[in-house]
């Protein structure tokens, strides 16, 4: 005995829902949360950069305009990540920790000053990167 199945058919005028991406939606929310945060952050602070010598303007176009490209940075990296795709994250990785330090490094040569914790994760930064020591061979995972 064949069976045989019958495509279910749609009533007229309803239209099929589209599977969401959950994975892209909390991509952009949080990429949008760190722009909102990067603005949100200029506006409050941007009094202050006078008495250290900072142009508030440069500091916030630094700020604000690293804030997308180091959210997706770091989305690409949790992406990546959890993927297992470790041959492809130097990359990403590269740009978030260049984004990140960019509107502290220039308070560093602008204004002379930087908060010390600042200071600190850039020579820790600094010396892992530029002074590790060789691996004899690569480790698998």
């Amino acid at each position: 005995m064949a069976s045989v199945a019958i495509p279910s058919v749609a009533p007229a005028g309803v239209a099929r829902l589209a599977k969401r991406n959950y994975g892209r939606l909390v991509e952009q929310t949080w990429i949008w949360s760190v722009v909102g945060y990067s603005l949100v952050r200029f506006f409050i602070a941007s009094g202050m950069f006078s008495e250290h010598g900072a142009n508030a303007w440069i500091f916030g176009l630094i700020d604000v305009g690293t804030a997308w490209p180091y959210g997706k940075a770091v989305a690409v990296v949790c992406r990546r990540a959890g993927q297992g795709d470790w041959s492809r994250l130097p990359i990403p990785l590269t740009a978030t920790i260049v984004m990140f330090f960019a509107p502290y490094a220039y308070l560093w040569f602008a204004a002379g000053e930087m908060p010390s914790g600042m200071r600190f994760g850039l020579v820790s930064c600094h010396r892992w990167r530029f002074h590790q020591e060789p691996q004899s061979a690569p480790r698998s995972l």
